[in-house]
């Protein structure tokens, strides 16, 4: 071996640093929806899983003394495959030590759209709250996974925006705001009753709206604002009168043409100067 081959052996033995110890990540539980499924051909779908695509949520529905529970939807099937049958479609409710505690059937197809907990109707206890993919329906179900109401969305548009809740009329309970695809924004009383919609981006056919409102108070005049962001038309950002759906104010062209908003606005206290 010569000297230079000799010198860059020891140079890069000499740079073999000794690892940091690495954070283990300890599994508590995993909670299967489903077993895989392999389909027959001539089927375009070789095999299948349940998508996961709405985000949990986490709450005291009361099921688990002082522990939470984790709700989320689930989409189960596609194409010729649905083992649950058509129009098939679900919420679960999975307890603090990876058990299901209840499962809310949509009746009418999947539930891609993460779910909201909040007390919607004002009784006391947790409601939870979402939406249906070829469904065109905002659900809300409660602690138990009963349901207490469905809205219907126009146009039969799907509802894959996550739901938003918040006190925003005089009405008794809390106000829920659904976001369809097809541009629309449905404020929906405690009752599950349409208060106002509007389509400030215009309608459209395409999937293109499926991000969750924001609410919030922004001028400080003690009302609420319902702040979404639409890709109906271009794509924009629109402040709502969270009593009435009038457009407030219009942000400017998010993006170039076709882009799409995928993601909720988030509204903060006070800005980094």
């Amino acid at each position: 071996m010569n000297r230079f081959v000799m010198l860059l052996v020891l140079f890069a033995a000499g740079a073999v640093l000794p690892q940091e110890k690495a954070s283990v990540l300890t599994k508590k539980w995993e909670y299967k929806i489903m077993e895989r499924v392999y389909l027959a051909t001539p089927s375009g779908w070789i095999n299948h899983m349940p998508w996961l695509i709405s985000s949990p949520a986490i709450g005291n529905l009361g099921n688990g003394g002082p522990d939470l529970e984790v709700v989320t939807g689930t989409e189960e099937g596609f194409g010729e495959w649905f083992p649950r049958g058509q129009n098939s479609g679900r919420y679960v409710c999975v307890s603090s030590k990876g058990t299901k505690v209840w499962e809310y059937e949509t009746k009418n197809n999947a539930g891609r759209a993460s779910p909201a907990i909040a007390d919607v109707d004002g009784d006391g206890a947790l409601d939870c709250t979402g939406g249906s993919t070829s469904g065109w329906m905002v659900h809300c179900f409660d602690k138990d996974g009963a349901k207490k109401w469905r809205f219907e969305c126009k146009n039969h548009s799907n509802v894959l925006a996550a739901p938003a809740t918040a006190d925003l009329t005089s009405d008794a309970g809390l106000e829920t705001i659904g976001v369809a695809l097809d541009g629309n924004v449905y404020c929906i009383s405690a009752a599950g009753k349409e208060l106002w919609s509007c389509a400030p981006a215009g309608e459209s056919r395409g999937f293109s709206c499926c991000a969750a409102a924001a609410i919030a108070d922004l001028d400080n005049d003690g009302k609420g604002e319902v702040i979404v962001s639409l890709s109906a038309a271009n794509t924009r950002t629109y402040c709502l009168d969270g009593q009435t759906g009038r457009v407030k104010w219009t942000s400017e062209q998010l993006g170039g043409g076709g882009s799409y908003a995928i993601v909720s606005p988030a509204i903060l206290p006070k800005a980094d100067p």
